[in-house]
């Protein structure tokens, strides 16, 4: 299926839309730099507190349906009630398992042959999972975990089974 579900609202499913066109955009660097009088150049201050931050992106929906056109005005009211200007869970069908946060603004409708709305959601930068990446090492003496994540910093939780 080509939908995206919006909190527990499935695009197709609960609204009968169909996903015309989607967006997804790319988080942009927040920078942070300094030019210093008298010197080349500037200092580059965006790493200095470790990875790098970033702003909000952004993901646009673009939906059809066909119906009547009273039938449209309605059920475009009731998109709007439920989605317009709540944060939820916003997750793409073809995305497995992951989903973004974002913030919802249910755009214009506009009738041509069938009704077209547009959804956009102003979103935290990360993609996240579902559910919870659980690693498992048996360890004894002094063993070191490593845990691969080149974007993320993670805080591992450590549970034992018997005492150390």
């Amino acid at each position: 299926m080509r939908g995206v579900t919006f909190g527990s609202f499935h695009s197709y499913e609960y609204f009968g839309l169909v996903r015309e066109k989607m967006t997804i955009g790319v988080p942009e660097i927040k920078t942070e730099e300094i030019d210093i009088p008298g010197a080349d150049g500037t200092l580059d201050l965006t790493e200095a507190f470790g990875e790098p931050k970033y702003s909000n992106r952004t993901l646009s929906f673009t939906f059809g349906k066909v119906g009547t056109t009273a039938e449209q005005l309605e059920h475009v009211s009731a998109i709007r009630d439920i989605l317009h200007g709540r944060k939820m869970k916003i997750a793409i069908d073809e995305d497995g398992g992951l989903y973004y946060m974002g913030r919802i603004a249910v755009g214009d409708w506009t009738r041509e042959l069938v009704e077209k709305i547009t959804i956009t959601c102003d979103c935290e930068p990360w993609k996240y999972k579902e559910s919870i990446t659980t690693v498992t090492q048996a360890v004894s003496g002094s063993t070191v975990i490593t845990l691969n994540n080149l974007r993320k910093t993670v805080i591992p939780t450590i549970t034992v089974d018997a005492e150390m």
